[in-house]
């Protein structure tokens, strides 16, 4: 008698970089993602980078509150006016109660912000911590826009704090990620989540940035029961996969390859998120392009 493999949820984890945050490529992706991707009983989880302009933003001030820069309010004015027009772009007058939503959550952000910046004068924390503190706002603000745009689109989903569940070492920058914690109950309240790539906590509730948030995304990705799920993990990002030199794009290349070989380019992923993933072969990966998106990009091999 033939004993049928049980079935295993599809699992689909999303790892988007910094340089996706235009309106006009957010609308496109989702617009291509739900007819290409939505699918009942599989879950979806996206892994946000902040744009790669807020993370220039916010690491100058940083400087500028390490040197009592005058500039810095204006600085932080600049983090506010980008996000509001960010949202003015996405959503339109329908939604209103969702884009006034949305305006509160940045708003609370940036008071946030500003407040610690303030604080700076009299607070003990050095720079790494205020580096640490300060980089969060990044990836927390685009993370709840995403999410509320999604609802706006009429996608039931449900935003999260990373750093729940993300542990780390005691370094402010460059952290190592030590634990996830589990996040899976948050699919219970939609089969959708999203959360940030590049923000954890220590063991003592301290703020930290991670070594990349190509780790997270892997990490993230290896969490779930391989004999319960079936997990995809695809790196967005603006190239699309990994090149020969001649120019053609590689529709497969080895995990072990991918320290070894020099005649191929692009290689967007970090060593360390590929280095976490070698060894599963629970874990299907691939990178595509966020700007291309009838391109297949390139899957990753097990060794």
């Amino acid at each position: 008698m033939e004993v049928l493999e049980p079935s295993r949820t599809q699992v689909q984890v999303n790892f988007i970089g910094g340089h996706f945050f235009k309106p006009n490529t957010i609308v496109n992706f989702f617009n291509f993602f739900e007819k290409n991707f939505y699918r009942d009983n599989e879950k979806i989880m996206f892994v946000l980078s902040a744009p790669v302009e807020m993370t220039d933003l916010l690491i100058e001030i940083t400087e500028e509150t390490d040197f009592r820069g005058e500039k810095v309010y204006s600085l932080l004015d600049k983090f506010l006016e980008y996000h509001q027009s960010l949202i003015s772009d996405l959503f339109s007058d329908s939604k209103l109660s969702i884009k006034e939503k949305a305006i509160k959550e940045i708003g609370k952000i940036y008071d946030d912000l500003h407040f610690f910046v303030e604080d700076a004068d009299s607070s003990p924390l050095n720079h790494g911590h205020r580096y640490a503190n300060i980089l969060q706002s990044g990836e927390i603000a685009i993370s709840k826009i995403v999410s509320a745009y999604l609802e706006s689109r009429g996608v039931k989903d449900s935003c999260f704090d990373a750093r729940v569940c993300v542990k780390t070492g005691y370094e402010c920058k460059n952290s190592e990620i030590e634990n996830i914690m589990n996040f899976q109950n948050f699919f219970s309240k939609s089969e959708i989540i999203v959360t940030q790539s590049s923000i954890g906590k220590d063991w003592e509730e301290g703020n930290t940035i991670v070594e990349s948030g190509h780790i997270t995304a892997a990490k993230f990705a290896l969490s779930f029961d391989p004999d319960e799920y079936r997990v995809s993990l695809i790196y967005w990002n603006e190239i699309g996969g990994i090149f020969k030199k001649d120019g053609k794009l590689a529709a497969f290349f080895s995990k072990a390859l991918y320290f070894l070989e020099d005649n191929y380019t692009n290689k967007f992923i970090h060593p360390k998120a590929i280095e976490t993933l070698r060894n599963s072969e629970s874990v299907y990966v691939k990178i595509r392009s966020f700007e291309d998106l009838q391109n297949l990009g390139t899957l990753l091999m097990q060794d």
